[in-house]
């Protein structure tokens, strides 16, 4: 969940599949569906797709995007989130993880999908 958030910003996982998953530690099949993001958040074209938010690394954009109070996140967004591009935020990384968590949340549409 940190991974995600600090690689793709504002990616949340449903509190209520998170406490399902701890109330159901020995059922292998929360385990896969938890396999299967992490998956996704590694995956280098999703990676790819959700760094258009972020400023680029290296030297030469030291100046570029939000500086931040304090600790520095490991990446620094171009712009306010606020006044972001619709598209930017939007982009196909965070959209497919939004679209993931809430099929895991929805029990009756994960029951119809995944069987359980």
């Amino acid at each position: 969940m940190e991974y995600a958030d600090e690689n793709y910003y504002r990616v949340y996982t449903f509190s209520d599949f998170f406490q399902e998953t701890m109330e159901n530690l020995s059922d292998r099949r929360f385990w896969a569906l938890w396999k299967m993001y992490d998956e996704m958040l590694h995956d280098p074209e999703m990676e790819k797709a959700g760094s258009v938010i972020f400023v680029p690394e290296g030297p030469e954009y030291e100046n570029v995007g939000l500086h931040y109070y304090g600790t520095q996140p490991r990446r620094r967004l171009k712009r306010n989130w606020d006044i972001m591009k619709k598209d930017e935020k939007n982009n196909k990384a965070k959209v497919t993880f939004r679209r993931y968590m809430a099929l895991v949340e929805n029990r009756k549409l994960r029951k119809e999908v995944f069987g359980f």
